[in-house]
């Protein structure tokens, strides 16, 4: 049974950030230091920094002396920020300065994280319940306002645990960190350092020459986690290739077309995820025995259930599509504050998005209930169009969403980022189109942009094209 913490030898490192090196002692020490400033384990605390390396001590920290970390956007707002104090309740906040001058009186005490100094004596860890809370983490949000997951420490241990047969890391080997803290993504590397006794390579930002010297030449870096836009971005990168210790790339955050599946394999033993902040990330995984079907996202983690529904819950046979529905002990509860029920009969959670599954259990993710495109009553998956426009030489980038028609509901619209020589019309796009797709799903509507707008970990805002073309 894993505690929740291991250390075998304090002299570990757990933190390698830029020159500086960080063992489990300083890591013990750093925790003894927020036990004396939050002496609450019932108060959550904040946490809103660009100095990364500090925050990552931090959440380790936390996780350490049994408290909740509610981790924040340095994008959000001073009107967002009060509403979510507010709906999550921290009472401490660790920031960039004395203040963060928001409106309104909360009581909230802000620690200015560049007068922070650890203490001389480590902490003992604390011992606490797998119901005590851990974290809320707030949902990307690309396509309307964030929802807060509320995750506890069982939870998180499961993922650690589930996940372990893949990607356990030992002492002494290095999770190379380039994602944001706000995402669960980035805190799990975290937590699983902390849980296994590995340690964390921080980086700040995505250099992607940085990182591909680092992947190549440090032979103690045996992971890294990567977005599939990073991972893009990494393999056209000259003579990329990681060095022969390198475990595995863990790809997660959205889809990945196949053509950069293809150029991957090349370049970088990768594991494609599927998984969200309600699921502690990952829950879906390929296998690194390449006994996964191609195009698929691999299968359901044990002990962890995957089955596809309809919308009213009914389970559906294999191939076919409908809403992937996840239960397990890594699965989380409910949203903070929210009325909405996302769980069917059973406890199956509804995830939103849609798929199938074959008859070994290989999940195909297809698209999210939003994005999904009726047109003459026909269901478009836009990543199937995605994927083909990709295809298509000098196409470097592509959405697609389905725009209001009164004659169709909704027209197939392509938009794409080309090349500097590549001449794009609607007419010859059909055309290459027409071998590859069936009528109903080939664009009849073609918008040109210099770039997408996308999150911070690289997915597309569809929300927004479509304010912007509608």
């Amino acid at each position: 049974m894993i505690k929740g913490t291991f250390i075998s030898d304090p002299s570990s490192l757990f933190l390698k950030s830029g020159e500086k090196f960080f063992t489990y002692h300083d890591l013990y020490c750093h925790a003894a230091r927020i036990q004396q400033i939050v002496n609450d384990p019932g108060e959550p605390i904040g946490i809103m920094t660009s100095n990364k390396e500090i925050a990552i001590m931090i959440i380790a920290s936390a996780w350490i002396n049994g408290l909740t970390v509610v981790p924040f956007p340095l994008s959000t707002t001073a009107a967002e920020l009060t509403d979510l104090i507010t709906l999550t309740g921290v009472q401490t906040m660790f920031c960039d300065s004395d203040n963060l001058d928001l409106p309104g009186d909360f009581g909230t005490r802000f620690v200015n994280i560049n007068h922070f100094t650890p203490a001389i004596q480590p902490v003992e860890p604390a011992r606490p319940d797998n119901d005590r809370l851990f974290g809320i983490f707030f949902t990307s949000g690309t396509s309307g306002k964030p929802k807060a997951v509320p995750l506890k420490r069982g939870q998180m241990i499961s993922a650690a645990r589930s996940s372990s047969f893949s990607n356990q890391l030992n002492p002494g080997d290095l999770w190379l960190h380039c994602l944001p803290l706000h995402h669960i993504g980035g805190i799990s590397i975290i937590l699983r350092s902390v849980i296994y006794g590995s340690g964390v390579y921080n980086v700040s930002g995505f250099d992607v020459a940085g990182i591909a010297d680092i992947l190549s030449s440090d032979h103690n870096v045996k992971a890294v986690s990567l977005v599939p836009t990073q991972l893009s971005r990494l393999i056209e990168y000259p003579g990329f290739k990681t060095h022969e210790a390198f475990r595995f790339a863990l790809i997660g955050g959205g889809r990945v077309p196949d053509t950069l599946r293809e150029k991957a394999a090349g370049h970088v033993p990768a594991i494609f995820s599927y998984g969200m902040t309600e699921t502690c990330a990952q829950i879906v995984a390929t296998r690194d025995d390449g006994a996964s079907a191609e195009g698929s996202t691999g299968s359901v983690i044990p002990p962890n259930e995957l089955i596809i529904c309809d919308d009213r819950g009914k389970q559906l046979d294999n191939g076919q599509s409908g809403f992937i529905c996840l239960r397990g002990p890594q699965v989380f509860d409910g949203y903070l504050n929210e009325n909405e029920n996302t769980f069917f009969t059973g406890g199956w959670f509804n995830t939103g998005d849609y798929g199938y599954t074959d008859n070994k259990g290989n999940l195909f993710v297809e698209s999210r209930r939003e994005d999904r495109i009726v047109t003459g009553g026909e269901n478009v998956d836009p990543f199937e169009v995605e994927n083909a426009l990709l295809q298509i030489p000098g196409i470097s980038d592509a959405a697609v969403i389905g725009l209001a028609d009164d004659e169709w509901g909704q027209i197939v619209t392509a938009v794409i980022v080309t090349g500097p020589d590549f001449t794009c019309t609607l007419k010859s796009l059909r055309g290459v189109l027409k071998s590859q797709l069936v009528g109903y799903k080939i664009p009849r509507r073609l918008e040109i942009v210099n770039e997408l707008p996308k999150s911070a970990l690289g997915k597309v805002k569809k929300s927004n094209l479509k304010l912007r073309f509608e």
